[in-house]
């Protein structure tokens, strides 16, 4: 496997230049299996199995190291699909970058709202040593270490100076993250350290410290669909070809789309000139290099805005217009889902989840409302027209395409079925994606 993913992402591969996301799946390790099971012990979490998905992402630096490169970087990662984020930054990085990446990080406090997210600092082993070193330098001037009490003293200094560090981050972070214990640290090879002093290996920091730290974040999603103890229930399908629950989109919720589509044309009508269409005017030239960042941004659910001198400016966010029309429809609306029990066997547990389940759907959709939103508003901006946009720009200039493609978005949002349509289709996924992690299913 490691050598497949690497002969697909190696620069000088073609398959660099096609593949943009592979996905594998692999056995968990003895020691990994042994952390779940401290993470999810037998008594609180019965019959659970050990699933994990993980998205690795590029590195935010791996394009560039301005700001403007790592901010580009993290538009991307966060237009991702995710229920957790664990940010991986060495303990040994410039200053500068990880102040930029923290700074970035919660710049998008809103996007990160209720998403369990730990910071953890890898690599501290290269910076508790060159503290160890500078602090005996300071006292002998020398790093000659000899193992016994005297380096174990300045192994014990530099780990409580580096803790203390930490606490430091960790308190300006909460704040403006709105979250407590987001910062921690691993280190992956101790080997220098251990040749030194037996003062680390006892404070386990190492690959298992990684393990519980991933297992955590994976519980914390686990316990927003159900928390343990309250006995996630088993339900089972009359047929294997269907889903045991999922969610309808007839009836009530044909009037809810109704009104939605209503709702998000009427918006269109009275902000859509100011946000977007103003700009469609023909007498107003755009830099293609203005225009090609909109489109690359507009494919991730981001929005952009000119500065320029010599041409014409524009200030376009999509995405956030639309999730910002969709989330004063929700406030308005009385929050009321209907599922299909169709395909469920009456069991005990099946009964069970019939009067529960309709609740609990509510429930949990209203704690996850901000992320679903976004998600929607990104499909509803641009994965529902996605071919149709993309040819605008096809044999056309940039700024022609720009021009063109302001009004598809205008002959999009003008028409109640286009809302009503694609609604009921990207909601519907949204509530089978919960239904579906609510339960257990055989």
């Amino acid at each position: 496997m490691e050598n497949l993913i690497q002969r697909t992402y190696d620069p000088d591969s073609p398959y660099s230049l096609v593949v943009e996301e592979l996905a594998y799946a692999v056995k968990p390790s003895n020691d990994f299996i042994e952390a779940f099971k401290e993470v999810y012990p037998e008594s609180e979490y019965p019959g659970k199995t050990l699933k994990v998905n993980i998205l690795d992402t590029p590195g935010l630096t791996q394009v560039g190291e301005e700001k403007s490169d790592i901010e580009d970087a993290l538009n991307r990662v966060l237009a991702k699909r995710y229920d957790a984020v664990l940010f991986l930054c060495r303990a040994d990085e410039r200053p500068t970058i990880y102040d930029i990446c923290m700074d970035l990080l919660v710049s998008h406090n809103k996007k990160l709202e209720d998403i369990p997210l730990k910071i953890l600092r890898t690599r501290a082993d290269i910076v508790l040593y060159e503290k160890m070193k500078k602090d005996r330098m300071i006292e002998e001037g020398d790093t000659n270490f000899v193992k016994g009490p005297q380096t174990d003293a300045y192994a014990q200094a530099a780990y409580h100076a580096y803790l203390g560090d930490l606490k430091q981050e960790e308190d300006r972070l909460s704040k403006e993250l709105g979250d407590t214990n987001l910062v921690d640290f691993v280190s992956l090879d101790l080997h220098t350290l251990n040749s030194l002093t037996d003062f680390f290996a006892e404070k386990s920091f190492t690959k298992e410290k990684l393990y519980r730290t991933l297992l955590s974040l994976s519980r914390e999603v686990n316990n927003a669909y159900m928390p343990p103890l309250a006995g996630r229930l088993w339900l089972q399908g009359i047929s294997p070809l269907k889903p045991v629950l999922e969610s309808k989109m007839d009836g009530y919720m044909d009037q809810m789309l109704d009104d939605f589509g209503s709702h998000m044309v009427n918006l269109n009508t009275k902000e859509g000139d100011g946000m977007y269409l103003n700009f469609a005017d023909s007498s107003k030239v755009f830099h293609g290099r203005s225009v090609s960042t909109f489109y690359f941004n507009h494919k991730i659910g981001v929005g952009h805005e000119t500065r320029a001198n010599v041409y014409a400016n524009f200030k376009v966010h999509i995405r956030r217009m639309i999730q910002k029309w969709m989330t004063s429809f929700f406030q308005d609306w009385s929050m009321h889902f209907e599922i299909s029990f169709d395909n469920l066997k009456q069991t005990e547990a099946g009964k069970q989840a019939l009067n529960e389940a309709p609740k609990l759907l509510v429930e949990i959709f209203n704690k996850q409302k901000p992320q679903i939103i976004s998600r929607i508003a990104k499909a509803l901006s641009y994965d529902a027209f996605r071919t149709e946009m993309e040819e605008k720009y096809y044999f056309n200039s940039w700024n022609k395409g720009f021009h063109e493609n302001l009004e598809l978005f205008n002959v999009k949002f003008s028409d109640c079925e286009y809302w009503r349509l694609q609604m009921r289709k990207y909601l519907k996924e949204e509530l089978d994606n919960l239904l579906d992690r609510m339960y257990y299913y055989d």
